[in-house]
């Protein structure tokens, strides 16, 4: 998968590995965060329809799902688009 636009890609690659250095987060994380980022972009989503499908369609709700989902709500948040200097970025926006 990918956005083939390096423009988009970019500012999504740096808000995942941003919040993953953030929060202790490891490689594995960060690979299913990016594919999740690009999945909710080629599917046409918009982000915030692509969290809330992916812990409706989970099987049962736990601590961690939580945890997950609100690290993929605040990703995009002021402060991490400060750090990777992304504001406006068409593709990112819901």
């Amino acid at each position: 998968m990918s956005t083939h636009d390096k423009d988009c890609t970019r500012p999504i690659f740096m808000a995942v590995l941003n919040q993953a250095i953030e929060l202790g987060k490891t490689y594995r994380w960060v690979v299913n965060e990016l594919l999740f980022e690009v999945r909710a972009i080629t599917l046409g989503e918009n982000r915030h329809a692509a969290v809330a499908n992916t812990l409706k369609q989970s099987s049962s709700i736990d601590d961690d799902e939580l945890d997950l989902y609100i690290e993929r709500l605040n990703r995009f948040s002021l402060k991490n688009a400060l750090l990777t200097k992304s504001l406006g970025v068409c593709c990112l926006s819901d």
